[in-house]
């Protein structure tokens, strides 16, 4: 289920509430090229209404590999380190090959191939270190991925967070994104949008 993105419900006292979306939350996806995987990135949009100044944070994007069926972080943690926030602005983690939208804010993978993986299953954790907190994660193609900020640590359960089946594929072009955009469960979008809202 997609709890940011359906919002399923819970039970507090006599009231039914839904559980809160993040202020800082994955929008898109693009994992898995057609031929060879150079023109992926991750989006995540700062949806709430306070700016925040990265150089002031402390704030990776990690990436975990569960097809082994375990949880694996993979690759060099992403430093979110640069730049103020904006309400509304998006922000877009990618490769050189990919041009986002002029307003968004654009961090570089540590190379241009293979730097996220296929599925299934897989995940992008939004984590803020100074706190030991993840922020937001999206785990894509399953379910029940952990993730564990440092050896020793209590591991982290994803599925607290937001799970999709959606699927990216190596056959017809699109990502996974949020639909529609920011609030929505993910899904197959034909057209990828980096730095820019999704259809």
């Amino acid at each position: 289920s997609d709890i940011h993105g359906v919002l399923l419900p819970s039970t507090f006292g006599s009231f039914t509430t839904a559980p809160a979306l993040p202020q800082l939350r994955f929008n898109e996806v693009e994992y898995d090229n057609i031929g060879g995987d150079t023109f992926e990135y991750v989006e995540l949009v700062n949806a709430g209404s306070t700016s925040i100044n990265l150089s002031q944070r402390d704030l990776f994007l990690v990436r975990v590999n569960g097809a082994s069926g375990n949880s694996v972080e993979y690759g060099t943690r992403i430093a979110l380190n640069a730049g103020v926030w904006s309400p509304g602005q998006f922000l877009v983690v990618r490769s050189a090959n990919v041009t986002p939208n002029g307003a968004a804010l654009s961090f570089l993978f540590e190379s241009n191939t293979d730097q996220l993986q296929n599925g299934a299953r897989d995940a992008v954790v939004l984590f803020d270190a100074e706190s030991g907190q993840v922020l937001d994660a999206l785990t894509y193609e399953g379910e029940g991925m952990t993730f564990t900020p440092t050896a020793g640590d209590t591991p982290i359960a994803l599925d607290d967070f937001t799970t999709t089946s959606a699927a990216d594929s190596n056959d017809t072009a699109g990502t996974v994104c949020r639909s529609p955009n920011s609030t929505g469960a993910f899904t197959f979008c034909p057209t990828g949008s980096p730095g820019s809202g999704n259809p």
